[in-house]
């Protein structure tokens, strides 16, 4: 599998641009970061303004660890690879959210909890999916880690949507658990009663619950051991199969469900390496965790890379730059319009030096967006006045896989 090939994961518009790209001379060096090798894989299309993507040197070596994860027995998934984190440095920060630490060993305890709760509670067995119906916040996290170990797939549900389109994303993943938290309790009731005609069981994540039909979990989990579960739990888990379900946005009807494969776990996961990400990085990530930019990208792309998260529940211009001098942030990643709401912040906020980088995953129409802000005044670019990054990182929506 050679470089070409291996983006070809990522979806029909990168690899066209890759494979253009493929055919012309040496690409040159990154010169927005002198010690980081970078090749700018989209610098030859003749344009001004900083490249649309950077792609490390070392990506081409990811697609052998990816060949070889493919023939280790047990399959090595994402979830192998964050067990391995919390072996070798089990104190290390793993999520900062709201003022609280989490650290690697944290939550992988606290995640075996939940595995054995809703093992005990849900009888799930492998290849059971459960939807997650949570706002962003480490129980998503602990959630879907304590699935991962049960070999059971996890549907992430949008938290804005609702009625109708709840049902519809519920439905068509063919879960038969929902689990939820006390904010998203007033979309959960509206269709509890169609949820219950389905002998759909319905978590929440409360340590308690006088509503009918809905069990409260927590207390359950805090009883639980937070002893390591057998690996035994998932051992037909392959490479090809089912990891999660994440939706489209639903712009033409309603949002369909993209079935993401271990495989493609680990591809996208792979695009923070490409980009020169490391584990004494600290990544900012704002987006919501239901949408394959935060989960794949951000989430599972901060495990493959060993690193710290800061986690928010949503992109706040406001809180950004405080945030940045608190956690010493070196990697942010956003999309669309991020960069331009930063840069029309008062300048006394902007007061950072801030050597990291921006990964961009931008829109669906990302290089003419890229392009077309290139050539307005107030360009993302603005953000190398105000905060001397190393690098602007750009790849499709079309990671998706679907």
């Amino acid at each position: 599998m050679n470089f070409v090939t291996f983006l070809s994961v990522f979806g029909g518009r990168l690899q066209l641009l890759c494979l253009l790209c493929s055919a012309l001379p040496a690409l040159p060096a990154c010169s927005a970061l002198p010690a980081c090798r970078h090749v700018h894989v989209a610098d030859r299309c003749a344009r001004p303004g900083p490249p649309l993507l950077c792609v490390h040197q070392d990506f081409p070596p990811l697609s052998f660890r990816l060949i070889s994860y493919k023939k280790r027995k047990p399959f090595y998934s994402i979830l192998e690879c964050f067990l391995d984190a919390a072996r070798r440095h089990p104190t290390k920060v793993f999520i900062h959210f709201e003022g609280r630490a989490f650290s690697y060993a944290q939550v992988d305890r606290q995640s075996n909890q939940v595995a054995r709760a809703l093992q005990a509670e849900a009888r799930l067995k492998e290849g059971d999916t459960v939807a997650l119906f949570l706002p962003n916040e480490p129980n998503f996290v602990l959630s879907w880690l304590g699935l991962a170990k049960l070999g059971c797939p996890a549907s992430l549900l949008n938290f804005n949507i609702r009625s109708k389109s709840l049902l519809h994303c519920f439905s068509c993943c063919g879960a038969k658990v929902l689990l939820t938290s006390p904010e998203m309790l007033d979309a959960v009731k509206e269709v509890l009663p169609t949820l219950r005609e389905q002998g759909i069981r319905v978590f929440l994540l409360s340590d308690s619950c006088s509503i009918e039909g809905i069990t409260a979990l927590s207390d359950k989990i805090s009883e639980a051991s937070d002893e390591p579960l057998s690996p035994e739990l998932r051992a037909n888990i392959h490479i090809r199969s089912t990891a999660l379900y994440i939706y489209t946005s639903g712009t033409t009807g309603l949002p369909k469900a993209a079935v993401v494969t271990h495989e493609r776990v680990w591809a996208a996961s792979f695009v923070q390496a490409a980009s020169g990400t490391t584990a004494e990085d600290i990544f900012y990530l704002n987006l919501p965790l239901y949408h394959s930019a935060g989960f794949l990208i951000g989430l599972a792309g901060g495990i493959e890379r060993g690193l710290t998260i800061v986690l928010k529940r949503k992109f706040s211009a406001s809180q950004f730059w405080d945030d940045c001098r608190k956690y010493n942030v070196t990697v942010m990643q956003y999309i669309g319009e991020t960069l331009r709401y930063l840069c029309n912040m008062p300048k006394v906020r902007l007061f950072l030096t801030l050597s990291g980088k921006f990964l961009h995953f931008s829109t669906s129409n990302s290089f003419a967006c890229a392009e077309r802000e290139r050539e307005e005044p107030q360009s993302p670019n603005r953000h190398r006045e105000r905060s001397p990054s190393r690098c602007l990182e750009g790849v499709p929506e079309s990671i998706r896989g679907h």
